[in-house]
This record gives C-alpha cells, structure tokens and sequence, in this order.
C-alpha cells in the first residue's frame, strides 16, 4: 500500500503542474527518506525492536544519518521561492542517497 501511495502523490504533482501551469501555480514532490521527528524519536525509545528497525532504515541510506527537520524545510522554501520559478512537476530526493541505491 505505502508504494502505490507514493506513486500516486507523484502523479498527482505531475497531473497538478500540468493542470495549472497556465494559472502560474507550480506543482513538485519532495521525496523524503528517514527524517529525525518526534515520532521517529518515539520508535527509538519505544522498544528496542522499534530502535533496530529504524536504525537498519538509516543505515541504509548513503549518508548515514536522518534528515533534520531544516535541510527539508530548506528545499521546501527553495521550491516555493523565485529561484525555483522554473521547476515544475519534478520530484526531489530530500533522502540522504537513498533511492540511488
């Protein structure tokens, strides 16, 4: 289910960027990989079950390490400022490498 979902919040940015182009209105997906939140910080005091399986998650990812809260807020603010003011139905990896693996 998390697959087909994700594949539908793509589409739906590539639908959106298309329908309102004309209105000015730009559409990206920002494409996260595990990023440090309270509810990630609850899964690792929870259980050590909880604290294995989100560490396994991290490991696999390049840079080794969660996204803080700012380096996504950063790309959000990027893409609704004017230097992006040409990027439209695009989705950006915010994932530390994750998805070149």
């Amino acid at each position: 289910m998390y697959h087909a979902t994700k594949a539908a919040v793509l589409m739906m940015a590539k639908t959106d960027a298309v329908t309102y182009a004309a209105e000015g209105i730009r559409a990206n997906a920002i494409v996260l990989g595990t990023t440090r939140t309270a509810m990630s910080e609850a899964a690792m005091s929870i259980s050590p079950e909880g604290s294995a399986h989100l560490q396994n998650l991290i490991d696999l990812h390049p840079l080794k390490r969660q996204a803080e809260p700012d380096e996504v807020a950063k790309v959000v603010g990027f893409l609704a400022g004017p230097d992006a003011s040409y990027i439209t139905a695009a989705a950006i990896p915010v994932d530390g490498g994750y998805t070149a693996i």
